[in-house]
């Protein structure tokens, strides 16, 4: 039986660290267009609060927070901007619910 290696103590300098780690590490992502997306972490506890354009950067924004070492958690409270004119669909991405196109 193994034992699990201690918790560790998270403190105010810690948390400002790996708040500053995720947040440069989301601006780097070039898939991600980080401008409006906040993170807070309290207790190693990370929370994701803001705007991404689409569902796959959303996903990603809690992949990468998730891969950073020193995390308890990851809460991902990012909305998905509505789709504004000009912007490019991706083909790959999942189909918005609630539209109005006629599907019959």
């Amino acid at each position: 039986m193994t034992t699990p290696p201690p918790r560790r103590e998270h403190t105010a300098d810690s948390d400002r660290l790996l708040a500053e780690q995720i947040t440069q590490r989301l601006a780097a992502t070039a898939a991600i267009k980080a401008d409006d997306v906040q993170v807070a972490v309290e207790g190693g506890r990370v929370e994701l609060r803001g705007y991404v354009e689409s569902f796959a950067a959303r996903l990603m924004c809690t992949e990468v927070a998730e891969a950073i070492a020193g995390q308890d958690s990851v809460s991902n409270e990012l909305r998905v901007r509505p789709f504004e004119e000009g912007w490019q669909l991706d083909p790959a991405g999942p189909v918005l619910s609630g539209d109005d196109t006629d599907r019959s």
